[in-house]
């Protein structure tokens, strides 16, 4: 990902029994507004990310482990990494660990460019039906969990932004106005093996 200036890229990890080979998702940040160090930062987004919501759809075979706050420009630019493992609270088996809530970055632009994705880990058994449907119920309070750590993050100062590519047509990143998680679960191969 190119980090522009004034941006910044959060990189949460996962461990865990239910993820043997780890797992990661990515948030790009505006830091604009924000007025302390890469450091600080990552304590910030860790600390908004394990909160009551969050862990409550994550399983506690997951842990919410660490986070990595890179500032840009790519080469130069200050990094922080806090640690702070808590687990998810949602009981029951987990569904394996290449099995993701599916979760839609979107923006106020249209195209491919105007949104992304990511894979939250942890989804349990009893989080989605046969076929992978996730229950209304389910989806809701992601979105709802999601919502939060959005709001919170753009109340310090740290805005959700969609980074782009080396490489793509839009270099701007865009900030996120909202998340959404999908009504099915999606896999990520890359978490089953090396």
């Amino acid at each position: 990902m190119i980090i522009p200036v004034l941006h910044a890229q959060a990189n949460i990890r996962f461990t865990g029994i239910a993820v043997p080979t780890g797992a990661e998702i990515t948030l790009g940040l505006n830091h604009e507004l924000w007025t302390q160090d890469a450091t600080a930062a990552a304590i910030q987004v860790l600390e908004k990310f394990q909160a009551t919501a969050m862990r409550a759809v994550i399983s506690s075979s997951v842990t919410i482990d660490s986070c990595k706050v890179k500032f840009g420009p790519n080469d130069v630019g200050q990094e922080g990494v806090t640690s702070n493992p808590l687990a998810g609270t949602a009981s029951g088996s987990t569904s394996g660990p290449g099995i993701s809530y599916l979760i839609r970055k979107n923006t106020g632009f249209g195209g491919r460019t105007g949104r992304g994705r990511l894979y939250l880990p942890g989804v349990t058994e009893t989080a989605h039906l046969e076929g992978g449907m996730i229950p209304a119920a389910t989806v809701t309070s992601v979105n709802t969990a999601f919502e939060s750590f959005r709001s919170a993050l753009v109340t310090l100062g740290l805005v959700p932004t969609l980074l782009h590519a080396a490489g793509s047509p839009v270099t701007l990143p865009r900030p996120i106005t909202s998340f959404t998680c999908d009504s099915k679960t999606a896999t990520q191969r890359r978490r089953l093996r090396r």
